[in-house]
């Protein structure tokens, strides 16, 4: 999220580094890193302090320590499993200890020799005897490592596959280059402002100086958090570019439309609106007056009437001649927007069609050409909507549901179909708004408080793993006594390597990648093979029976009740045959993934369970406990916690029992457990930020954007820095490239 100065040597291709050939910059790319600056944008995990030569005198257990020790003996041997040791005793002075390594023992054996003086570093062990022992410490020769050896010393994560030393004098290299970079600030802005270049930054990160006082970890260095302020800078500076853009390309026609549309639209409702329906609608129509785009947010909860308003705000646009997309991130919430909207639009003379990546293909062939002659005027569809063959005659408005669910990639694709395109985004997960700030700083936000009348708080239960049994057991009873209910699971299959549908909602279940040693690794540094440093994909699965599981226990405990298993990896026909069956009452219980966590309305589902509740936000169990009691009937939600859920995950559940209004839940949500997936943070279409963890580093915002209003105006004196900004935000705009053949084209 920091334009950085392309043609550099930043911008180098690492295979134009010494020791790196393809077998190495496969294992580099597979991490998405390929050139200097992708290898300097991977900070440390630690420093190593080395700042002080100290005595094994002066030696406490468990605290590190730099000396120099005269090796006085050394040995070698295999244990009763197998592996190889060797241990040495050194002499500092009149005091001894003893050195033990498990690994790298042929390197070893050369440098750890009788009467050698070593530069000694390492944690040290004390027993009930005062024994001294140090594990895998790190060595150098005492007459040629001491310039090399002290000082702090960055310790970055071991990539299987890749040898450390290759791996270190790479990322060395490359620092070198940075006193050839060129600076990506102004430097007589940084100076007004006391402000060091990012350059300079990425280096002290790398290359802390040995200054005296407490380490910080490198996340918690001053410069990365200066790093944070500039990230959340320039994404803001990204947000102004692009509402500029859209300013300076709004249309000049008359872009009024007539309120009577909307109030006609709301007269064939078979409901009354509410009042905040109203409110919101009024808002919606205040910016449609405006002569720039409108680009507004509205939140509300599950079952508020979203829908309604968005509409209302469709048949405005409609009567002005120009066309409407809704774009939605299922084909379930898709088919839905469809039943409800498509009926309402024909009585107003409208014309409405969908179109998902599973629609007929003759069907896709006469959506695309009727978006492009006109003769179409709303579509209702999934990201099929925002591939390049799908073009508009004069698109107005783009509605887009669950906006936190797809991102500003999406978002900023579809503004690019049409100069002077209005923007209507929606959200069902309230969103707090310092985080909204940074998600959606560039639109305007409306709330719809409260949901429909008549509706029913649900009841919230949570029970531990141990009463599975009984829990279910209840489930089943309310079920024979006439209920209809969901249960939910977080996952596919425990080895089915799952890959998520359009929704991109279902937990994938990963495997654990351990370090393995490679060809010129050195197993003796004190980062090998530690499992704390495994990234997200190395992590054990998350507990929880999964969809296949939950099925059989069903069928094995309930043979009575009619059963239906809906997830992302069926094919969507049987997907929407079994929801519609159920929806129907032709089923008792559906099973299901997260799935359905948006885009399900079943008035007559009272009940859901969920299996390891503990795995999900506060937010996304809200939108879950959303899908029922939606016909006016009483909702029991029960949450079955995982065998250990620990103590966050507790905190969570209990909150959830305590609360029923999403708004604060989502700040609850933002504090436990962070923005997470319902937000839609680690979704493909959002920015990627280096250096900013939300919500901790919201608190750099206010100096983020007080910096980003001082440089806005003083762009065009930079042209460079404009140039670079704008690309950053064309950059976002640009999807994945996909086949035409997704649309069957």
């Amino acid at each position: 999220m920091i334009p950085w100065p392309p043609d550099s040597p930043l911008s180098a291709p690492l295979a134009q580094r010494p020791g790196l050939g393809p077998q190495r910059l496969a294992i580099l790319a597979k991490r998405g890193i390929h050139s200097n600056l992708d290898l300097l944008l991977v900070p440390p995990v630690m420093y190593r302090d080395r700042r002080q030569l100290g005595s094994l005198a002066e030696a406490s257990a468990n605290n590190d320590l730099v000396f120099i020790g005269r090796v006085i003996s050394a040995r070698q041997g295999i244990s009763a499993k197998g592996r190889s040791w060797l241990s040495a005793k050194v002499a500092d002075g009149p005091v001894t200890a003893d050195l033990v390594w498990f690994y790298g023992i042929p390197y070893l054996l050369k440098v750890v020799t009788v009467g050698r003086s070593l530069v000694i570093s390492g944690r040290v062990e004390i027993n009930d005897r005062g024994s001294l022992t140090l594990i895998h410490p790190e060595i150098g020769e005492s007459e040629t490592a001491m310039e090399n050896f002290m000082g702090v010393k960055p310790i970055y994560r071991p990539y299987p596959g890749l040898p450390q030393a290759v791996q270190k004098r790479s990322i060395s290299l490359a620092v070198d280059d940075l006193a050839k970079s060129p600076r990506v600030l102004p430097a007589g802005w940084l100076t007004e402002r006391n402000l060091p270049d990012p350059v300079d930054l990425l280096k002290i990160i790398h290359q802390p100086p040995n200054n005296p006082g407490p380490l910080p970890p490198p996340k918690g260095s001053r410069a990365f958090h200066q790093l944070a302020t500039f990230e959340l800078m320039f994404w803001r500076l990204v947000i102004l570019a692009e509402k500029n853009r859209r300013a300076a390309r709004a249309l000049t026609r008359n872009r009024r439309p007539d309120p009577a549309v909307g109030q006609k639209f709301l007269s064939l409702l078979p409901f009354e609106p509410t009042p905040e329906q109203l409110r919101a609608a009024a808002e919606f129509n205040q910016d449609l007056q405006r002569d720039q785009p409108m680009n507004r947010l509205l939140q509300g909860e599950v079952g508020s009437g979203k829908t309604v308003v968005a509409g209302y705000v469709a048949s405005l646009i409609l009567a002005l001649g120009r066309q409407v997309a809704v774009l939605a991130p299922t084909e379930l919430l898709a088919r839905q927007h469809y039943d409800f909207l498509a009926p309402l639009m024909a009585q107003l003379g409208f014309r409405t069609a969908p179109l998902t990546r599973t629609s007929q293909i003759k069907a896709r062939r006469e959506t695309l050409a009727g978006l492009r002659d006109g003769s179409i005027n709303l579509v209702i569809g999934t990201q099929a909507l925002l591939s390049k063959p799908v073009t508009f005659a004069d698109l107005g408005l783009a509605i887009i549901d669950e906006q936190q669910r797809l991102g500003v990639r999406q978002r900023l694709a579809l503004t690019r179909k049409s100069a002077g395109l209005d923007l209507m985004s929606m959200s069902a997960t309230p969103i707090p708004r310092s985080l909204a700030q940074v998600m959606y700083g560039d639109l305007d936000i409306t709330a719809i408080r409260g949901t429909i009348p008549g509706r029913q708080n649900t009841v919230t239960e949570v029970y531990p793993d141990t009463e599975a049994e009984a829990v279910y057991e209840r489930f089943f009873q309310m079920v024979r006594q006439g209920e209809r209910g969901f249960v939910v699971c977080p996952r596919i299959g425990e080895l089915s390597g799952a890959v998520p549908d359009e929704s991109g909602s279902e937990l994938d279940p990963l495997g654990q990648e351990m370090a393995r040693p490679g060809p010129g690794e050195d197993p003796t540094d004190p980062l090998y093979n530690l499992n704390l440093l495994a990234s997200p994909r190395e992590r054990q699965p998350r507990p929880g029976r999964d969809i296949q599981a939950i099925e059989a226990l069903i069928r094995e405990k309930a043979p009575d009740l009619r059963l239906g298993v809906i997830h992302g990896r069926q094919d969507p026909a049987l997907r929407h045959k079994t929801m519609a069956e159920f929806r129907a009452g032709q089923l008792d219980i559906l099973a299901a993934t997260t799935i359905i966590e948006v885009g399900v309305d079943v008035p007559g589902a009272n009940l859901m369970l969920v299996e390891g509740a503990d795995n999900f936000g506060l937010s996304q169990l809200h939108q879950l406990r959303g899908r029922i009691g939606r016909g006016g009937g009483q909702g029991l939600f029960l949450a079955l916690s995982s065998p250990q859920p620990g103590e966050v995950a507790t905190a969570r559940l209990k909150a959830l029992t305590s609360h029923s209004d999403g708004f604060t839940l989502a700040e609850m949500d933002l504090q436990i457990r962070g923005p997470g997936e319902e937000l839609g943070l680690r979704q493909s279409g959002w920015p990627v930020f280096r250096f900013v963890k939300l919500p901790q580093d919201l608190r750099y915002l206010p100096r983020a954007l007080d910096l980003a209003e001082d440089l806005w105006p003083k762009l065009p004196d930079w042209p460079d820095l404009e140039a670079r900004i704008a690309n950053l935000a064309k950059d976002l705009a640009v999807l994945p490239e996909e086949p035409d053949a997704a649309l069957g084209i």
